[in-house]
């Protein structure tokens, strides 16, 4: 009898210990840049004491902001609130004023799960508005195998959501909005961000460095796109189209315009026999070169040829051939939005004239038949 009860006494002395401290999980640092990282820990198979998800949440807490720190940066992620649980809901939950919990209802983390791994995502940044740009960029900063989301959790995850995060800064954790005035300023400094800006990858060799640039035009312009949406600009307005330009002047865009030309060179000449020729001028007539002060122009012709290349290339048939593929005429203007770039096309004769307007962009162009292979197109600048 004073054996048992000398059992339960040291038995519930553990007990009460175990539930007052609680050991974390294993934990792996998957991935870990300038930008931010990605940090997992290991699932339990049946049952886990309690708080052990809430000690493990803090000490990733903390190895994300040693990382940050070592940038003069703070540790921040992306939230959203879950309102009602379900079979895929995560287990750490936040509350508005910081606290953490288990199982319940709240803020949840940015984070993504496996049977036996749950890994959590955070962005580095001196602020917000430095992390939305990064965030813009998360399919290349981040590597998608380290951080996959399943389709049918989304809605249990944050995912692209980027309209509430929290800044993890002295122990505490803050809970904030993005403001409009935040998604207004990124543009400026997704400007000047760098095509060459590097990750870092871990492989079985260590961190290896790999470029996360844009590929070609037509990534630069669907990210562009893509980007302007997501920080609130709406389409067929000016401000997102002169977002849309300043985004893509982070490549060359005299080159990407020459790109596009080309493109419809090759296909005009293999398909149709058609010698497509293309020719830029001053308001005044002069011929407008690469130089860095016509770097807006091109960025404008290099959205023109990409949007309304299959047009254009229509409209090249319709001179040689005296067709209507474009739906050109001489008594009727065709207009056409493409993310807030407006072209309005009018053929007269030989001759078709196309105005293209969006945000700080007026190009106009004139298209000519010129012998029986020949098609001639001229654009002016027509911009403010």
């Amino acid at each position: 009898m004073k054996l048992l009860k000398i059992f339960l006494t040291t038995f519930f002395c553990i007990l009460i210990y175990s539930n007052a401290y609680s050991k974390p999980f294993k934990i792996k640092i998957k991935y870990e840049s300038e930008y931010g990282g990605i940090y997992s820990h290991k699932v339990p198979t049946f049952y886990a004491k309690k708080n052990r998800y809430v000690e493990t949440f803090k000490k990733i807490l903390d190895l994300s902001n040693q990382n940050c720190s070592k940038y003069s940066k703070n540790s921040y992620f992306f939230t959203r609130y879950i309102n009602k649980r379900t079979l895929t809901s995560a287990v750490i939950m936040i509350q508005q004023n910081g606290n953490l919990t288990e199982w319940g209802l709240g803020y949840m983390p940015d984070t993504t799960t496996s049977l036996k791994w749950d890994s959590f995502r955070f962005y580095c940044g001196k602020d917000i508005e430095e992390v939305l740009v990064s965030h813009s960029l998360k399919d290349n900063i981040f590597p998608r195998k380290l951080f996959k989301i399943e389709e049918f959790k989304l809605s249990d995850r944050v995912g692209d959501l980027d309209s509430k995060y929290f800044v993890y800064k002295d122990k505490e954790l803050t809970l904030s909005d993005v403001t409009n005035k935040n998604r207004e300023n990124i543009t400026l400094k997704l400007k000047e961000t760098s095509k060459d800006k590097t990750a870092k990858l871990k492989n079985k060799h260590g961190f290896a460095k790999t470029n996360i640039g844009y590929k070609d035009y037509s990534e630069i312009i669907i990210k562009a796109k893509a980007t302007c949406k997501d920080i609130g600009f709406k389409e067929e307005t000016d401000k997102f189209s002169n977002c849309i330009l300043d985004l893509t002047e982070v490549s060359d865009s005299y080159e990407n315009a020459k790109l596009q030309e080309n493109i419809l060179i090759t296909k005009a000449k293999k398909e149709e026999n058609i010698n497509l020729e293309f020719n830029y001028e001053t308001s005044s007539g002069q011929k407008i070169k690469k130089e860095s002060k016509w770097t807006k122009f091109w960025q404008g012709v290099g959205w023109i040829l990409y949007e309304y290349g299959d047009e254009i290339f229509a409209l090249a048939l319709d001179l040689k051939y005296d067709t209507n593929y474009s739906g050109y005429n001489s008594t009727t203007e065709v207009s056409s939005n493409r993310g807030g770039l407006r072209c309005v096309s009018q053929r007269v004769g030989t001759v078709v004239h196309q105005n293209c307007k969006g945000g700080r962009t007026h190009i106009y162009c004139m298209y000519q038949k010129v012998g029986n292979n020949f098609v001639k197109r001229t654009c002016r600048d027509k911009s403010i």
